[in-house]
């Protein structure tokens, strides 16, 4: 860290390395994972390496921007995972082979002024790539949050992507071009001194191609009935369309089909929470959590050109004559029109319902200062049934 012109700006930068060593197997299943993707067929810069015993790779960050003594922001921030870092024996890494950068310029008010107590207005841009060039995230947004006099507090973001492309969608296939989309999102909060608090949210996606769109609404409560009991509610309803939705990769004689499909799910979510203080010492905490999802697929096609410009040139949609379901199987069967070798394929039905119970209770005692004892109790229970069923009261029974 380096600060500059009397601490007004600061640099900032960071660095990992990483090395693991292992038999060819383990580095090939590294090599392999979804972490990594190295038989990426159309990614030139990746290679499989079968004989290779170890994995090398590297990351970094260095940002630059105006430090917190101005009311102005303005900032950029330049990062970057190597294709061959691997961390997740000591960490978490979701995916490497990423270049991102970021800038974002914004103006923060903390004086009161009229109704308002405080507010700040930003202006973001984001850009991904891999290591092969290949630019993979392009997004522009606004967002905008202020406090009243009231201490309620509200937010409000747009963005707008115009390039999205998944390396990770066809599980070790092609890149896949997505739909460009329109990020809404809007939340409230009351008062958070008083004793009892109320929000609510809504995310929204709409999608410029096919028929894919988000709607997430996520109301909540916090209620501290005295100075020892408190309880809180939040509920999180989901509704998401994807009309790219990766389902199986049937392998045939003259290679991998990547199937894709149209996904209908339905997400319900209810966190509770208990929060009693016997004494200053003692304390009980419960906490419960139901949740559902259900899915049904439609649609189905297998990707062609993925990086295609136009949205229809990036599949091929199965006509009626050429996918036929099997119920005693519980699999979809395929016949592709144009016949001959690897023409014939099949993949289990992939309609869904799920369904998970987690709760725990912790009793804590602080027997003497800096010694605690915890007495925990924990309960989970899960199924899922190869069926769509979108009823919430048959879901929960």
């Amino acid at each position: 860290v380096q600060f500059f012109a009397n601490r007004s700006w600061v640099l900032q930068a960071k660095g990992v390395f990483s090395q693991v060593r292992g038999d060819a197997e383990s580095i090939l299943d590294l090599q392999t994972s979804p972490v990594h993707y190295f038989q990426r067929p159309d990614a030139d810069h990746l290679e499989v390496d079968p004989s290779a015993t170890s994995l090398s790779g590297h990351a970094g960050f260095v940002s630059f921007g105006r430090s917190r003594t101005s009311k102005w922001r303005i900032g950029n921030a330049f990062r970057w995972v190597a294709p061959g870092l691997e961390l997740n024996d000591l960490g978490y890494l979701r995916q490497a082979d990423v270049i991102r950068n970021s800038f974002e310029v914004g103006y923060e008010d903390p004086v009161p002024r009229g109704a308002l107590r405080q507010w700040s207005l930003f202006l973001e841009r984001s850009d991904a790539w891999d290591f092969g060039g290949l630019a993979t995230q392009g997004t522009s947004g606004l967002s905008a949050r202020a406090m009243f006099q009231n201490k309620w507090t509200g937010s409000a973001s747009v963005r707008y992507s115009e390039t999205e492309v998944d390396t990770r969608l066809l599980r070790g296939g092609p890149a896949m071009r997505l739909s460009p989309f329109l990020h809404l999102s809007i939340r409230g909060e009351s008062d958070a001194s008083r004793r009892l608090l109320v929000s609510a949210g809504v995310h929204a996606h709409t999608y410029r191609d096919g028929d894919s769109s988000m709607f997430n609404f996520f109301p909540g409560v916090r209620w501290r009935l005295t100075n020892r009991l408190s309880v809180s509610a939040h509920y999180e309803y989901g509704h998401h369309v994807n009309d790219l939705q990766y389902v199986d990769t049937p392998e045939t004689v003259t290679g991998a089909r990547y199937v894709l499909g149209n996904i209908d799910q339905t997400t319900h979510s209810l966190t509770l929470r208990l929060n009693v203080s016997i004494t200053p010492d003692l304390t009980i905490q419960y906490y419960g959590s139901p949740f559902t999802s259900s899915g049904r697929f439609t649609a189905f096609r297998k990707a062609t050109d993925s990086l295609a410009p136009d949205y229809e040139d990036r599949f091929h949609r199965y006509g009626p004559d050429e996918i036929s379901f099997d119920p005693e199987a519980n699999e979809f069967r395929v016949q592709e029109a144009e016949g001959g070798p690897g023409s014939r394929y099949s993949f289990g039905n992939p309609n869904f319902s799920f369904r998970q119970f987690r709760s725990n209770l912790v009793a804590r005692w602080e027997y003497r200062p800096g010694s605690a004892l915890y007495v925990v109790w924990s309960q989970g229970r899960t199924s899922d049934s190869p069926l769509y069923d979108d009823s919430l009261g048959s879901n929960f029974d």
